[in-house]
Formats: C-alpha cells, structure tokens, sequence
C-alpha cells in the first residue's frame, strides 16, 4: 500500500515539476526562509539529511551554508524533481537521491540534522518516516518540520488540491508530538503561527 501511494505522488509531482511549479523561492517564501535558516543554525562542515527536495531549490542554500567540508543528502520520490534539482550543477558535497526516505542510503548515525521543509504531510508513512530518521540521526542531533505557511492554511490549501493530496494534512499538536516523541525524539520547540509551521525535536541519545 505504501508502494502504491508513493508511486501515486511521484507521479503527481512528476507532472508539477513538467509544469514548472516549485522552481524558485518567491519574495515572501524566502523571507521565511531566511528566518528558518537562523532557527536551523546550520555550520559548516554539518551533515544534513533534506527529505523531499523537489527541484533542489532548498538544497543549493544548503550546500553553501555546509560548504565543501559538509554534506547533503537531498532526497526526492518524483524522478522529474531529482532531475531537475541534479541540473543546478549543485556541488560535490551534495547527492541528489532518486528514492523514498522509508529507506534512506546511509548508515546509522549518519546525520547532523534532517531538515523536513514543506514535505511532512506527503510522507505516505509518517511512522516509518520518524524511525528512519530518528536512525540516521546522530544522537541529539536536529529534526526539524518546517512549513511556510501555518497549519490550519497548509490544510485549507491541501483540501483544495488535486485528490492524490487532498488528505495529506498536517495533523493536531497533540498527534504530531506523539508521532515525533513516539519515535525517538524530544520535542524542543513547537509553533504554529503566522511565521509559518515550526517543530524542532532532539533525537534521544541511544539506549
């Protein structure tokens, strides 16, 4: 089932990246992400996991914020999105990943921070998304679940959208804590404002 509705939404999205949606961070987008930046905190030398990067518009300010020292992993279910992000000429510190963040290519630990922007709603597992994480996360490392928009809009849009992403909504603060804490994190910060979607978690040290 996870299958199907992951090849459902690749090709959904295959078809926004052929009409060119997601390219570019528009005046406001950047503006919050400007401010997002500053909550990330972001060093060079950092190891990032990006779930869901779409046309690599977040990637390439990650790479620099890294540098050549760092590393990306930048990671996309829709074949066109990873196309389009590997055209950027994005440097050597980032690879850019065909595949599902169910089952993300490296070893545990692997990982300074993973940054989910714009993206948590469309995992088709959100259980099994937390897990992986939490596994390739060093510990105490960063998970942060990032949206432009607020909750109660992120919904709003979603419900208007085509129906393969009608129902991926964003769910209570109280399921998303759950979620987040039942996967081995502790949530540091949660907030849903007119800045945007906020939610920072460490993950737990190990046993």
């Amino acid at each position: 089932m996870t299958d199907d509705r992951e090849s459902q939404l690749a090709t959904y999205f295959d078809e926004c990246a052929r009409e060119g949606d997601l390219a570019e961070f528009d005046a406001d987008e950047q503006r919050r992400l400007d401010a997002f930046l500053e909550l990330w905190r972001i060093e060079p030398g950092d190891r990032i996991l990006e779930p869901g990067c779409g046309t690599g518009r977040l990637t390439r300010v990650l790479s620099e914020a890294v540098g050549s020292g760092g590393r990306v992993l930048a990671m996309d279910i829709s074949e066109e999105m990873v196309d389009r992000a590997r055209e950027r000429g994005l440097p050597d510190c980032v690879d850019v990943s065909l595949g599902s963040v169910l089952r993300v290519p490296s070893g545990d630990g692997s990982f300074d921070k993973v940054l989910c922007l714009n993206v948590f709603p469309h995992f088709s597992d959100r259980v099994a998304a937390l897990r992986e994480f939490a596994r390739v996360l060093r510990d105490g490392g960063d998970l942060w679940i990032n949206h432009f928009a607020n909750r109660e809009a992120i919904n709003e849009f979603h419900h208007g959208c085509d129906p393969t992403v009608r129902d991926h909504l964003i769910p209570p603060d109280h399921e998303v804590r759950a979620l987040v804490e039942g996967e081995g994190f502790e949530v540091v910060s949660h907030d849903d404002d007119d800045p945007g979607y906020r939610l920072h978690a460490a993950r737990r040290p190990r046993g």
